[in-house]
């Protein structure tokens, strides 16, 4: 019983995996699922601690 609770939490999380930001010496890091580099300031403009300027490119 517990074992298969333990394998549904980790099935659930591995559904996160993709949107997971981590910080580590001045960086973010992200995994690396996307497809471009457009894809990525696309994916980062809807998240709410990121401000971007699409006319600066900044």
């Amino acid at each position: 019983m517990e074992g298969s609770i333990l394998q549904s939490l980790k099935k659930w999380f591995n559904k996160f995996e993709r949107y997971k930001v981590t910080y580590k010496n001045g960086s973010y890091h992200l995994a690396n699922l996307f497809q471009s580099p457009q894809t990525v300031v696309e994916s980062f403009d809807k998240m709410p601690f990121c401000k971007h300027d699409r006319d600066k490119n900044a």
